[in-house]
């Protein structure tokens, strides 16, 4: 299966990512995909550049866009990290009884009675 991109491929798959309102269509995986990419620049980018900005009071240009951008990317590479690991290490896990009685207990709360195990 040898399929090659053509400029109609493009011109068809910008079609469906730029025109049209997305309220009235379900969104394709490039325009999610293209949308998170964005999400993720100006998760850097602007934090960074307002950390440039606070910093060049006080350093040269030089300096403070260098330690803004390692702070920022400290800052992110430590949050992601938790945000990984987090769930994983901070989970207990999961007992059986426990998860049987969450899924048979019944709670009546209009005074009919009440039922826990």
């Amino acid at each position: 299966m040898n399929k090659t991109i053509t400029g109609r491929d493009i011109r068809n798959q910008l079609k469906a990512d730029l025109i049209g309102k997305d309220s009235y269509r379900g969104v394709t995986l490039t325009y999610t995909w293209l949308a998170n990419q964005f999400g993720h620049i100006s998760l850097g980018f602007i934090p960074t550049f307002m950390l440039f900005l606070f910093l060049s009071r006080y350093y040269n240009d030089q300096t403070a866009s260098f330690w803004a951008a390692v702070f920022i990317s400290i800052a992110w590479f430590i949050f992601e990290t938790f945000n990984f690991f987090g769930p994983l290490l901070l989970s207990k896990p999961l007992k059986k009884k426990l998860f049987f009685r969450a899924l048979t207990g019944i709670h009546f709360s209009a005074g009919m009675g009440k039922r826990s195990l």
